[in-house]
């Protein structure tokens, strides 16, 4: 395997270890270059190695001065497992931002997605993974973003739909406008990004897609009219990709988190009247009187998307501390 040092464009985030392709072939030409340098790097001292030509797994071909680091193939124990693209919306904290992290030790290349384009650029550049601003409720931006990662990163892998919003209200209490945004995030987002993945999976035959819903779409949450019914539209959309593209190799899971730790619930006990009572009450939900942790989550998600989730196709797990179990 070869170690790769592209020059990022503003598309992508790096740190300093690098992005790693697996090149089937590669023709090098050696010129003198005095700026070949790398902490990390096993590098060719006198010149440098530059890739003037490569056929790339999934047909990337580097558009960048590459450098080279020649190390030995024993030293990377996953070197016979090809590195998947995992494409995570919703990316810059959270659930989504647990997952990022998880994949990344996984050895996955993880392309991190969000509307908060400062926030997704930073949390990427910490984990070497790719960054793109993305709003998910504009179907146009979703298919140009996707267009750019399958020409810059290479083609989806993995999909995790996490993008996700809510409003606390009831039915009456809440405006058409709240209604719309609400299924606009959690619902119409994964149309959009679904399509923008699905053709070339069903073209390799293989492809992983897992959704973030909620225990409240499978029961019913007071004030939470629009949340609910959005994260119901979820679990049926992800069993209908299941019905549909199972048999050619496509992989859809939901996963159902009861009451998790996140920003957007440090949001909800900021405006409660008494954020210590809210609290208590929200921790109660679960059976053993905690909220989960976006860590425990993102392991579920990825679990779903490894081997050994294989046999997992059109579930939703729950993960809710018991929430729902009585």
């Amino acid at each position: 395997m070869f170690t790769t040092k592209p020059d990022l464009d503003d598309h992508t985030c790096g740190g300093g270890e690098g992005v790693e392709y697996d090149l089937y072939l590669v023709v090098l030409r050696a010129t003198d270059q005095s700026d070949s340098k790398g902490p990390h790097d096993k590098t060719v001292s006198s010149t440098y190695a530059r890739v003037v030509d490569a056929i790339a797994l999934h047909g990337h071909r580097p558009r960048a001065r590459l450098s080279i680091t020649l190390g030995d193939p024993m030293d990377d124990k996953d070197s016979a497992t090809p590195r998947r693209v995992v494409a995570i919306t919703g990316a810059a904290s959270g659930i989504g931002l647990a997952c990022a992290q998880r994949f990344t030790a996984g050895n996955d290349i993880v392309v991190m997605l969000d509307i908060d384009a400062e926030r997704v650029h930073r949390e990427a550049s910490t984990l070497n993974a790719a960054a793109y601003t993305l709003d998910v409720r504009s179907g146009e931006s979703v298919g140009t973003t996707f267009a750019a990662i399958v020409s810059e990163v290479g083609p989806v892998d993995v999909l995790v739909n996490n993008a996700g919003t809510g409003v606390a209200a009831d039915l009456l209490s809440s405006s058409w406008e709240d209604w719309q945004r609400t299924f606009d995030v959690n619902v119409h987002s994964m149309f959009h990004t679904c399509r923008a993945v699905l053709p070339r999976m069903l073209e390799h035959g293989a492809g992983i897609i897992v959704n973030t819903a909620s225990v409240a779409g499978l029961v019913g949450i007071r004030d939470r009219a629009a949340y609910c019914t959005s994260k119901s539209a979820v679990i049926g959309f992800t069993r209908a990709l299941t019905a549909d593209y199972a048999h050619r190799g496509i992989r859809a899971n939901a996963v159902c988190p009861g009451t998790v730790a996140t920003e957007w619930i440090g949001k909800i006990l900021a405006n409660a009247k008494d954020p210590v009572a809210k609290r208590l009450s929200m921790e109660q939900r679960q059976l053993d009187g905690q909220m989960g942790s976006p860590q425990e989550v993102a392991a579920a998600i990825w679990f779903l998307a490894s081997p050994e989730g294989r046999f997992a196709n059109g579930s939703a797990m729950v993960i809710d501390g018991g929430w729902t179990a009585m």
